[in-house]
């Protein structure tokens, strides 16, 4: 699905969060705030479980610098390969925005993705742009592996 997030994103879909008046009995958004806390410069974070981005966490690996979309990412994401699980833990998002450092993606090992940016226009853009490149990189990787059985069967002529 293409999406641009100046037409689709709306205020009513959107989360405020004051890093002040967060308790344990609102919705379980454990990463942003300790990203924010770590990051200043960032003023909006985009977290899913996109399809692809499930697809691709799984392998618990950074991105391959195979594509286009994939070479925004170079040198600027990170793999968080730790997720304990527990939405409501602090520390765990503590333990994310560490992962994140500078970058402005994150891949969640077997959960999601996470992008962040100045604005929610741009941590959007690097959501989807990073959603896209683990589309790429599944379908990739599914061809190489066909590719190799494919090399691997003798020849009958």
């Amino acid at each position: 699905m293409e999406m641009n997030p100046s037409t689709q994103l709306h205020l009513r879909s959107m989360l405020k969060v004051s890093l002040r008046s967060l308790s344990k009995n609102q919705i379980p958004i454990y990463n942003t705030p300790a990203v924010h806390k770590a990051r200043p410069d960032v003023h909006a974070a985009c977290h899913a479980h996109s399809t692809y981005g499930k697809a691709f966490s799984v392998f618990g690996r950074p991105l391959d610098m195979i594509t286009q979309d994939s070479l925004r990412f170079y040198k600027s994401h990170a793999v968080y390969t730790d997720f304990g699980g527990v939405v409501l833990d602090r520390e765990e998002g503590r333990r994310i925005a560490k992962s994140l450092g500078d970058g402005k993606a994150c891949i969640l090992q077997n959960h999601g993705l996470l992008t962040v940016g100045k604005s929610v226009d741009e941590a959007a853009f690097w959501f989807m742009s990073l959603d896209k490149t683990c589309h790429a990189q599944c379908t990739f990787s599914t061809f190489v592996d066909i590719m190799a059985i494919l090399t691997s069967i003798p020849s009958t002529g």
